[in-house]
């Protein structure tokens, strides 16, 4: 069904490739992870419904500056035309 969605919508499907586990670990515990295993082209998953959200994302855009990985839109990365709202 999911195939058969994307064909009529036109849309392209995008997986992560790195899984934060932000909705049960804490700000600490993720972004150590995340500095650990983050590798240039990773998609990160992360979730909206937890405050500490923010903070983890925040940091990690931080510390992936600071060691020379360029935070991209998902788009950029895989250079297809971002989906616009009607």
């Amino acid at each position: 069904m999911l195939a058969k969605a994307l064909k009529q919508t036109g849309m392209i499907p995008v997986g992560w490739s790195l899984r934060s586990f932000d909705t049960i670990h804490s700000e600490e515990q993720v972004l150590k992870k995340l500095k650990r295993k983050t590798k240039g082209g990773d998609v990160v998953l992360f979730h909206d419904t937890d405050k500490k959200i923010t903070g983890i994302v925040e940091n990690y855009i931080e510390w992936l500056k600071k060691n020379d990985f360029k935070p991209v839109r998902v788009d950029e990365l895989f250079n297809i035309k971002g989906y616009e709202k009607k």
